[in-house]
């Protein structure tokens, strides 16, 4: 439900998924998987969103919303992940399209068994397209997930190896990282509330305020430090452009 608000209804992913992590009854474990499926499944949109068309026979676009966000979850696992085995994907996937979507619990079935034969053993194998043209940039905005039109701009800046290193580092989870807020006092105080609920951080070199989430036991948005605003949860790309900007009064 959260990918098909984002992806139909053109929420923003943190809003989205803060909204669900908001209800009670999530244990940390399974808030790390519910982000790792709605994330994961939104960076390589194109591939699975592709390998579902092939396997199915049929676009996107005429798959019913809501079985296009277990489609999508569910290769996502099969494809990128190795933490539940394929015939558990496939049987909650199948079981999920019987309660919603009795009629169409056959063709879940179908696309996902059909995706994971073609898988084999290699998880990685299907991230790459056949026959690839290296210097082809379609190949390689399907390859790397990333939509054409930034392919090609990219393009004018970069040769093509460097290009591919870029798509692909891209594709890979950034860190947890936030930002101290040091309009609320100094760097030592704040760290030290921040680490006595559980959070453990390491600094960054680039930046004196920005710190790497190594550990926590509870989402850290409950925290008492996050509510009373004393460190933001923020990239470190976000981070570095102010920086660089340099902005004054």
């Amino acid at each position: 439900q959260a990918l098909e608000n984002i992806l139909a209804y053109e929420r923003f992913s943190n809003r989205e998924t803060g909204l669900w992590l908001e209800k009670g009854w999530w244990s940390p474990e399974d808030q790390r998987l519910f982000l790792l499926l709605v994330y994961g499944s939104l960076e390589q949109l194109l591939q699975l969103d592709q390998l579902i068309s092939r396997h199915a026979r049929r676009s996107m676009d005429k798959l019913d919303p809501f079985l296009r966000g277990v489609l999508r979850i569910s290769v996502y696992q099969l494809c990128y992940t190795d933490r539940i085995q394929a015939y558990a994907v496939i049987n909650e996937a199948v079981n999920l399209a019987k309660k919603k979507r009795s009629k169409a619990a056959g063709l879940v079935n179908a696309v996902l068994r059909s995706i994971d034969r073609a898988n084999g053993t290699d998880k990685r194998s299907i991230s790459r397209v056949p026959d690839m043209d290296e210097q082809n940039l379609q190949d390689m905005s399907l390859a790397y997930s990333h939509p054409l039109w930034l392919v090609e701009l990219l393009n004018k800046d970069f040769n093509g190896q460097t290009l591919k290193k870029l798509l692909s580092a891209h594709q890979q989870p950034p860190s947890l990282t936030l930002r101290l807020n040091l309009m609320k006092g100094e760097k030592e105080a704040l760290l030290t509330v921040i680490r006595n609920e559980g959070i453990e951080v390491e600094p960054l070199e680039y930046l004196p305020e920005a710190y790497r989430v190594v550990k926590h036991l509870d989402l850290i948005t409950r925290s008492k430090a996050y509510q009373q605003g004393l460190f933001h949860i923020q990239s470190l790309a976000s981070m570095l452009a102010v920086h660089w900007l340099d902005p004054r009064p």
